[in-house]
Formats: structure tokens, C-alpha cells, sequence
């Protein structure tokens, strides 16, 4: 046995050396093939150099023919010279034919192709000074001559590029011939030395592996007996492995007929009434009592070599299955064909129905959640039945869980969702969807009538609103409720799910502000004010791109001294000629997100004024910006106002920002922290503002800690100082407050000369209002602070 494989060995050694020789050979024809190739290219460039030099000769030829005819005075000769010329056109037009038929390149056809075009031209110009010669009129042939010298000069200008072209692609060839020659030279060396090396390599190797022959076979006996060792114990360990799978393997024949099962499946078969089945297919039909669609299964067998499918299947599996067939190939079994695997997955199937529960039923209520309710809605919009769809939200359910604790809350929810339950069972028995869709929110679905709709809808709403609105009584606990109900009509209000519901739900906050537990239809008008708020916000947005919003400027006063100490920045907004009031888009703005942009704009704007009036030379007062509630409550306001210093490059005495005392009371509230983001401010020299103080807490307990700079009386308070003389009293309290906290005072809304001295007169600092200066533009501030009119004429 050593020496067959010895032998073996060394016959495929030298084998590899034939095989090398015969690699040799076909290298070596493959290199020749390849000079060849590049001799070729060397033979046409330099037939191309030869020809393009005999299409200049023959141009030249023909240019000095031309002139000798016209100073040649014999006739016979001119018709000698004539007739050379003619010889010389012909060769030209034959040599560039011949150039062209050879290997050029596009540059070059089209170079070519320009002389042939230029030559055409000409030709006409030559034939015509022999014509004129032949005629006898010298003088004329003379000067059409002299036309054709010019462009036979670029005809010649064109050719010698042509030349040179061509002359440098042979020098190429050339080159690339001897490389070339070179290489395969160097090449036949190289082979020739490899294939000596190889013949000593299978040499030694031939010498080396009779040597180790014996050694070689002593290990494989060794590794094959390994080999059967771990082979055995392999299949032990599938065995173990069978026997405590829980899952039931079959494998069988083409015709789904058992070969071998494992021990589980084995007493299943052997201890039960399936004994007798003889295929998987029958197995399957008789445990689940179900037809399966053999054919069918086999189809997908042999298109995606896989069938699967869930079953429940009866004594003595008892359980959901997941029963699958997959294709199987052995060389070991060559008549096994699938393998069957039973798997009881009846936890899986309870998991999946309990996450199928949660995702779709609310918890509290045990009703379908807004994920199903629209999911239902948009499969019935699909029958084309008539709809109504009911939105409706309790009315002061926050209250409930505020005051009593959200297990009265959701008790509360369960016995409102089983009294509409109840009712809808009663009046509509299957004709109905229920769902809690929120917090405190429910919403039906009703096929309606096919006449009457808006007063069947009308007069439910109302029945519905009175139900759900008698007392409750929750662990012991007597509760009333009531409800604000909207509803959307299908197809009249919209033709799907999400459509439906957003007007439905259009319509509920309509009825909330007609004084809650009522019942709005979808209409018209509740549409267009959609529309409305929705032309609002894409004005608010494109009013920021674009800049829309400015600002002007509200002088504010010292009382006593009638010195300007200050301006407030107050933003305007014109569009299309259309003068928005702030009442109209800073209450929309901060609903739908915006105000946090405009605070932004308006802080940036304020900056970029001062720093203007600044390099104006003017000097500046300090200039108010309002602050919305929802800027307050976030870090970025630090950071915005650090960047605008830093860019505008002035001090930060120069701003104030106003915050509305209930909006910064509310911050505190949530979170007692927040005066250190005020601290911040006003280490960099920021002042800060209470605006509309004495409409909310006025509280010194809050002021007290907190770094306040001025205190704004509410322009309500100062409208009645002429009528109300209480109020003088509830003035002076806010006076002696923001003094005792050291903070100036500063009324707002002055409009009169006796508001003005009763102010003074209870000790207000400064102010601002009507009496003293309207809100002005930015031009006319810089005129006042350029002209100095920076005191208030006295009154």
C-alpha cells in the first residue's frame, strides 16, 4: 500500500511537470501571438508616417505646380504642369483613401476628414486659376491664387499635426515592440528556470514521501479510530438528545411513509390507535380531525422544500401544534425524503393572545382600545353602510383623580363604560362599537338609519348625555359626571377613519365650549375654523422664514423724573396688508408649539438693535423682552442668551425679560430648582421682570428668594385708579411688595394725567402707557435717542 501511493504521488508529480511544459507552451504561443500583434502595430504606424508624408509631398507638389503654371509662359509646358497637377490631386485623393483604410484613431479620422473638407474647398479654387490661366487672364489666376494659399497653408498646418501625431504613435509602436521582445525573452527565462526548479521540487518530494509513507499510514489508522470513537459517541449523544426533546420527529419516504421516529413520537404510535395510520398526512387529518390539503402541502414542499401549518390536535397529543415538513436528503438514507417535527406551542398561542389582548383592549375597561376602534372603523367605511361616529369625553374627569385618586378614577371609568354599554345593548343590540380611546375619552361607531340621521344622532347624544349624567356611587363614594359628546356622519363628514374621527372630535370641543354636556354635530363651520387654524400656522411659519414679524418699541418713563430709562420690545405682524393683533396669533402660537420660535426671533431681533444703535453711538436704555411660560421652563433660554451677547457684543444690562407672574409661580411649582437658571441670567448682568403682577399670587414668600429686578403693575389695576378708590389701596400694597424685596416698580397702561400723579402720589416708580408714548418703530426710537429727547415734556 505504501508503494501504490508512492507512486502515486511521484505520477502526479511529474503529471504536474507536464502539465507545466504544457502551460509553458501555451504562454510562449500566447507571447508570440502577442509580438506578432505588436509587430503588426509597429508595420501600420510606420506605413501610416510613410503615407501621411506622401499626402504632404502631394500637397506641396500641387501648390508649386500651381504657381509654376502661372508664371510658365510656354504652353506646351503649362499643359505639362497642368496635368501634373491633376496627377498630384489624384494621388492625394488615393493616398488619404489609404491612410484612412489603416488603423487611425477617432482624433485623427476627424483631422483627416478636416483636410479632405478643406482640400474640397480649395480643389474648386485651383481648378478655377487654371480655367482663368487657360483663358489667358493671368492677373485674375494671380490673385484667385493667392486665395488658395491661405487655407492650402492650413491644409498643410493640419497634415504636419497629422504627421507628427502619427510619427509619435510609431516612435510608440516601436518602443512597445522592443518591450515587447524584451519580456518574452525574459519570460522563456523564466519558465524555463521554473520548470528546473519544479523538477527538483518533485524530486525531492518523491524522495521525501517514500520516507514518510509509513508514518503517514500509522496516523490515519490512528485518526480513523478516532474517527469511529467520536462517531459513537456522537450518535449516543443524538440519541440522549431524541429521547429528551419534547418535540415529535417523524422521518419518512416519498410517500410520507414512517422509516423512523423518535422515542416520543414511537409512543404515540405504538400506544394509541394511530398504530394502524401509515403516512404523516393520515396522522395529521386523524389527531386534528381536520382535511389537510395534501396536494397542496406537497406543492409547497417542493417549491419552498418547507409546509408548516398550526393545529389543534386531540388525545393524546392534546395541544396547539405547530406541525412542520421539511425536506431532507442522506447519503446515509437514501430513501428518506422529509422529516416531520410536531411542536406544542400551546403557551406560545396563550402569550400571543394575551399580547393580542393587551394591544388591543384596554386594561381598565376591558373595551376595545383606539388601536382596534380605528382599526374596526376602517374596515366598516369599506361596506359603504351608513355611519356615525361618537366622540366623547367626560367633562372634569381630571378633577376625580386629582381629588380622590386615579382607583376612583378608573372605578369610575368602568362604571360609565358598562351604563353605555347597557344603553347602546338596548337600542342598537349588535349594531354598535364601543372603545375607550383615552384618559377620559370613549368612542362609538353607529349604523344609522336611512332617514333622519342628524336627529337620530341628535337625539342618542342627548339620551346618551343623560344617562351617563346620574350619580354614581364608587367605592362608597357618590360621583356625577358628565360628558361632551362630537359626532362625524360617514360618509357626509369624511370617507375614512382618520378623517372621521378628527371631526368628530372637532365637534366634541365645540360642544365643550358651549358649556359642556351637549351634544355638536360635525358642520361646516367647525371645518372652516380647522381651516382657519390651519391657514394661521402655515402663516405663523412661513412669517418666521420670511421675517414678517417686527418689532416696536414702548417708551417707558420715569415718573418723577420724566427721564427715559427703558423700552419694551412688542412684536407686530403684517401680512398682505393684513395687521395681525398679538391677541390674535401669540394665544395660537403657544397652543400649537410656536411661541418658543417667536420668543427666539423676537430676543434675536431686540438684540440686533441694540448692537445697531450701539455702533450708532447712541446711547441705549435697557430693552424689555417678554418671555412665554414655555421658555421658562426650558434650558435652552440660557444658552440663547449667552449666544446673542456673544454675537451682538454688548453688556446684558442692556436686557430685560419679562415673565408673567402666574407663568414663573407654575415653574416653581413643578420645579423648585428653577431660580437657578435666573441666577445665571443675571450673573451676566440680565434684569428681570414680573409682568401683570397682582393677577396672580403676589406672594412675598416667592419673591423674596428669587432675583428680581421690577415689578410691572397689571394696566387692569391702573384703568381704575379714576373710579375705584380700592384700588389705590391693592396699588400701594404692590408698591411697598416690590420695594421690601428691593425691586422697582413700574405701571403699565397709564393713559391719563391723574392715573400718572396718583401713581406718584402712592409711591410708583416708573411707567409706560398711552399718556406718555404709543409703541414706536425702531426709526423713531433712533431719532429720539439721536436728538436726546430723552425726557418727557412736562405736563
Amino acid at each position: 500500500m505504501n508503494l501504490t501511493r508512492t507512486s502515486k504521488l511521484i505520477l502526479i508529480g511529474y503529471l504536474f511537470i507536464a502539465l507545466f511544459i504544457l502551460i509553458n507552451i501555451q504562454s510562449t504561443a500566447h507571447h508570440d501571438n502577442n509580438l506578432e500583434s505588436h509587430y503588426q502595430k509597429m508595420l501600420t504606424s510606420e506605413k501610416q508616417v510613410h503615407l501621411i508624408q506622401q499626402l504632404q509631398l502631394h500637397a506641396k507638389n500641387r501648390s508649386v505646380l500651381l504657381v509654376r503654371i502661372i508664371f510658365e509662359k510656354d504652353a506646351f509646358a503649362q499643359d505639362d504642369y497642368i496635368q501634373q497637377t491633376y496627377i498630384e490631386g489624384f494621388n492625394f485623393v488615393q493616398t488619404r483613401q489609404a491612410l484612412l483604410r489603416t488603423d487611425l484613431s477617432e482624433k485623427q479620422k476627424y483631422l483627416l476628414n478636416e483636410v479632405h473638407k478643406i482640400t474640397s474647398e480649395n480643389r474648386s479654387r485651383q481648378e478655377k486659376v487654371i480655367a482663368l490661366i487657360q483663358a489667358g487672364e493671368e492677373q485674375a489666376a494671380h490673385e484667385m491664387l493667392l486665395q488658395t494659399v491661405p487655407v492650402q497653408n492650413k491644409v498643410v498646418k493640419s497634415l504636419s499635426n497629422l504627421s507628427h501625431q502619427l510619427q509619435a504613435t510609431a516612435q510608440q509602436a516601436r518602443a512597445s515592440y522592443q518591450t515587447i521582445v524584451k519580456q518574452s525573452d525574459l519570460l522563456e527565462t523564466l519558465l524555463q528556470s521554473s520548470l528546473l526548479i519544479i523538477v527538483i521540487i518533485v524530486g525531492i518530494f518523491s524522495y521525501n514521501q517514500i520516507r514518510r509513507s509509513e508514518n503517514i499510514q500509522q496516523k490515519t489508522v490512528y485518526k480513523l479510530t478516532r474517527k469511529m470513537q467520536n462517531q459513537a459517541y456522537e450518535n449516543a449523544m443524538d440519541a440522549h438528545i431524541l429521547h429528551a426533546v419534547d418535540e415529535y420527529v417523524v422521518l419518512v419516504d416519498d410517500h410520507g411513509r414512517f422509516i423512523r421516529a423518535n422515542p416520543r413520537m414511537n409512543n404515540i404510535l405504538e400506544e394509541t390507535h394511530f398504530l394502524d395510520v401509515h403516512t404523516i398526512w393520515q396522522l395529521l387529518e386523524e389527531a386534528s380531525n381536520q382535511q389537510i390539503e395534501i396536494s397542496r402541502a406537497q406543492q409547497a414542499l417542493m417549491d419552498k422544500k418547507s409546509w408548516q401549518k398550526e393545529l389543534f390536535l386531540l388525545s393524546p397529543f392534546e395541544c396547539f401544534a405547530l406541525c412542520e415538513i421539511h425536506d431532507f436528503h442522506s447519503e446515509e438514507i437514501p430513501n428518506a425524503r422529509y422529516l416531520l417535527t410536531i411542536k406544542d406551542i400551546t403557551e406560545l398561542k396563550e402569550t400571543q393572545e394575551a399580547v393580542e389582548l393587551q394591544a388591543n383592549f384596554d386594561s381598565v375597561t376591558e373595551l376595545p382600545n383606539r388601536h382596534f376602534f380605528q382599526k374596526t372603523l376602517t374596515e366598516l367605511t369599506t361596506q359603504n353602510n351608513k355611519l356615525a361616529v361618537c366622540y366623547i369625553d367626560l367633562d372634569d374627569f381630571k378633577n376625580v383623580n386629582d381629588t380622590l385618586g386615579h382607583d376612583y378614577g378608573d372605578g369610575l371609568l368602568n362604571a360609565v363604560s358598562r351604563r353605555m354599554y347597557n344603553l347602546l345593548l338596548s337600542d342598537f343590540i349588535h349594531d354598535f362599537h364601543l372603545a375607550r380611546i383615552g384618559g377620559d375619552e370613549f368612542a362609538i361607531i353607529l349604523t344609522l338609519p336611512e332617514q333622519q340621521q342628524h336627529e337620530f344622532c341628535q337625539q342618542f347624544g342627548h339620551k346618551l348625555i343623560e344617562v351617563v349624567s346620574k350619580p354614581y356611587n364608587v367605592y362608597k363614594q357618590n360621583l356625577v359626571i358628565g360628558c361632551s359628546i362630537g359626532v362625524a356622519l360617514y360618509p357626509q363628514h369624511g370617507t375614512d377613519a382618520t378623517k372621521l374621527m378628527r371631526h368628530a372630535d372637532l365637534a366634541m370641543y365645540e360642544a365643550k365650549h358651549s358649556g359642556k354636556n351637549q351634544c355638536a354635530l360635525f358642520n361646516n363651520t367647525i371645518g372652516q375654523k380647522l381651516e382657519q387654524k390651519l391657514i394661521l400656522k402655515n402663516r405663523i411659519e412661513q412669517a418666521l422664514v420670511n421675517h414678517e414679524f417686527i418689532l416696536h418699541y414702548q417708551p417707558q418713563y420715569n415718573l418723577h423724573s420724566n427721564q427715559l430709562i427703558g423700552l419694551e420690545a412688542l412684536i407686530r405682524w403684517e401680512h398682505d396688508d393684513y395687521c395681525y393683533s398679538p391677541n390674535e396669533f401669540i394665544p395660537f402660537a403657544e397652543k400649537h408649539g410656536f411661541i418658543q420660535l417667536i420668543d427666539e426671533y423676537v430676543l434675536e431681533m431686540a438684540c440686533q438693535q441694540i448692537a445697531e444703535w450701539q455702533e450708532q453711538g447712541l446711547e441705549v436704555p435697557r430693552v424689555a423682552v417678554n418671555i412665554s411660560s414655555q421658555q421658562i421652563n426650558s434650558r435652552k433660554l440660557v444658552d440663547i442668551i449667552n449666544r446673542q451677547l456673544e454675537r451682538c457684543q454688548f453688556s446684558g444690562n442692556l436686557i430685560e425679560l419679562e415673565i408673567t407672574e402666574y407663568s414663573l409661580v407654575k415653574s416653581l411649582e413643578k420645579n423648585h430648582k428653577e431660580t437657578n437658571w435666573l441666577n445665571e441670567l443675571k450673573q451676566k448682568g440680565i434684569q428681570i421682570a414680573i409682568d401683570d403682577f397682582g393677577t396672580g399670587y403676589s406672594s412675598l414668600s416667592y419673591l423674596q428668594h428669587m432675583p428680581i429686578d421690577r415689578l410691572k403693575i397689571d394696566q387692569s389695576f391702573v384703568r381704575n385708579l379714576n373710579t375705584e378708590t380700592e384700588t389705590h389701596s391693592i396699588i400701594s400694597s404692590i408698591i411697598s411688595l416690590g420695594h421690601n424685596v428691593n425691586a422697582t416698580v413700574l405701571a403699565e397702561g397709564i393713559e391719563t394725567e391723574q392715573q400718572k400723579d396718583i401713581l406718584k402720589q402712592l409711591g410708583c416708580d416708573d411707567g409706560q402707557g398711552y399718556l406718555m408714548n404709543m409703541p414706536i418703530s425702531a426709526k423713531q426710537v433712533t431719532e429720539i435717542l439721536s436728538e436726546g429727547k430723552t425726557l418727557l415734556a412736562a405736563s
